[in-house]
């Protein structure tokens, strides 16, 4: 914690009076009581500065197997049309052995818009699943840093690559477009031939 002003840190005062502001913050510290509250204990100044690099968003386990995928600039990743910065994050996630989502590899955005996102496949030398099967579909999350926010996503895949949406050992794949997709996965019987979904489109001109 950097000290933004030359204020004494202890002190009476809530806050700087200026908050929020992009240069710092200045917390107050209160301590509550059964009955009643305390006057503010002191005055702390706190550096914030927006330049630093967003955090890694998920957790995920580097093994021998990775699949390298490309998402150039021009495949233009955007969450509602507003494209992703550079310190934004880019996920694939698979489904472990309880069928839940996990991520697999990940890459952060440049200054050009563009990222490399490395996927890693099941370590064998564990007994659970930790990463991608072999064959297995990429499943596609966007962050977003300044709101700290994730989303899921869908891509178009560059056909000219080795491989495409699928984990490979060693693979290769190239993303052409990148954006904010909510899907609904179904599982259909021989004769059924009618559906209800729980998402509200926002285009109802949609094919299957």
């Amino acid at each position: 914690w950097t000290p933004i002003n030359e204020e004494p840190v202890m002190g009476n005062e809530d806050y700087d009076g200026t908050w929020p502001q992009m240069d710092g913050y200045t917390y107050g510290v209160q301590t509550i009581y059964t009955q009643g509250t305390s006057e503010p204990a002191f005055a702390m100044p706190i550096d914030h500065n927006p330049d630093l690099p967003c955090e890694q968003p998920w957790d995920f386990l580097v093994t021998g197997s990775v699949h390298t995928i490309s998402v150039p600039a021009s495949a233009g990743a955007n969450v509602y049309g507003e494209p992703l910065v550079e310190g934004d994050w880019i996920g694939v996630f698979y489904i472990d052995d309880n069928g839940d989502e996990v991520c697999g590899g990940a890459g952060m955005v440049n200054e050009l818009g563009a990222a490399v996102v490395t996927a890693y496949g099941d370590d064998p030398l564990t007994p659970e699943k930790d990463g991608f099967d072999v064959g297995e579909r990429f499943i596609w999350r966007m962050h977003v840093c300044n709101t700290w926010t994730e989303y899921p996503a869908g891509g178009n895949y560059d056909m000219t690559k080795p491989n495409q949406g699928y984990f490979a050992t060693f693979g290769l794949s190239a993303l052409t477009s990148l954006e904010v997709i909510v899907y609904q996965y179904y599982s259909f019987t021989t004769g059924w031939h009618s559906i209800s979904i729980y998402i509200t489109l926002f285009d109802t001109d949609v094919a299957v």
